[in-house]
Formats: structure tokens, C-alpha cells, sequence
């Protein structure tokens, strides 16, 4: 399963879920390391479910999947972090889009 994440600003990252089992786990996972890179990012420091306020602001100057990565290695997700694709119509190629 691929799932992907993008924004308005096209910053698209992706993985390869190696188990589709931990699928809305890993879903709910990125969307909190994404949300805490953009914290860090923009001063908007405050703790998570699975991050301090310290460690939110320990990503500053991070790159933007580093939360991410981090709470799926945390919670022994296997995945791959891929490159994604867009179909001819720049619609991205995955299964899943936060």
C-alpha cells in the first residue's frame, strides 16, 4: 500500500507500507510527525500525543519526514520510503492521500 502526503506548498513525501495491518495506525502516525515538523517549522511549539514540547521543538531544521520516520521506527512500521508519481493527469499515484 502506498501512502503519500502532500500539501499545498507540494510537499509530497511517500512510503511503502510492508503491512497493510498498520495501515490506519501508520496513517494516524504520519499526519502527527507532519503536524509536528510544521510546529517546529513555525514556531507553534506544543506537545502531541507521542511528542513533548521539547521534542517538537528538537525538529527545528529538520527535514519534514523526520517526525514521521521516527514515530513509524517507535512503532516498529515497516515501510519504504519511496518517491511518488503523478499520473497524466498530476493526480499522485498512491492508495492513500493525507
Amino acid at each position: 500500500m502506498i501512502i503519500a502526503y502532500t500539501d499545498q506548498n507540494e510537499l509530497d513525501w511517500g512510503i511503502k507500507l510492508l503491512d497493510d495491518s498498520k495501515a490506519d495506525l501508520t496513517k494516524e502516525l504520519m499526519q502527527e510527525g507532519m503536524d509536528v515538523w510544521y510546529g517546529a517549522a513555525h514556531d507553534s511549539i506544543e506537545a502531541t500525543e507521542h511528542f513533548t514540547a521539547n521534542d517538537v521543538a528538537s525538529f527545528y531544521g529538520s527535514g519534514y519526514s523526520e517526525p514521521a520516520c521516527e514515530l513509524l521506527d517507535r512503532f516498529k512500521i515497516p515501510y519504504e520510503s519511496i518517491e511518488l508519481e503523478y499520473d497524466e493527469n498530476d493526480d499522485l499515484v498512491a492508495d492513500v492521500v493525507l
